[in-house]
């Protein structure tokens, strides 16, 4: 399988495009139960989900690194990916200029 990438879009028009419809497919049925918002913050081959969460538990971790690990299997061998999360009230996505948002909980 010849996988999509920055410098090779032949496959895929558009990049980031690319990489939030495999980060939709690596959270299917995965959502931490905690999860307030989810996002991908794209740079090149560096990638970072950014999960918001009202709290952290070992539910939400296990979730948290099977999306990160199914994100990994679906894109190319050379993409970085990271995740970073932050315990809050309320969500706040303003907090990360740029970021495509994936998922909202419903209030």
């Amino acid at each position: 399988m010849k996988y999509a990438s920055p410098d090779d879009l032949e496959h895929v028009p558009n990049w980031d495009n690319y990489i939030v419809a495999q980060a939709v497919h690596a959270m299917l049925g995965v959502v931490p139960p905690h999860a307030l918002a989810i996002g991908v913050s794209i740079n090149r081959e560096q990638v970072q989900l950014i999960f918001q969460l009202s709290q952290r538990t070992e539910d939400d971790e296990t979730d948290m690194r099977e999306i990160e690990s199914e994100l990994e299997e679906l894109v190319w061998r050379d993409v970085h990916i990271s995740s970073t999360y932050e315990v809050l009230e309320h969500r706040q996505t303003g907090r990360h200029p740029g970021t495509r948002w994936i998922h909202f909980a419903h209030e």
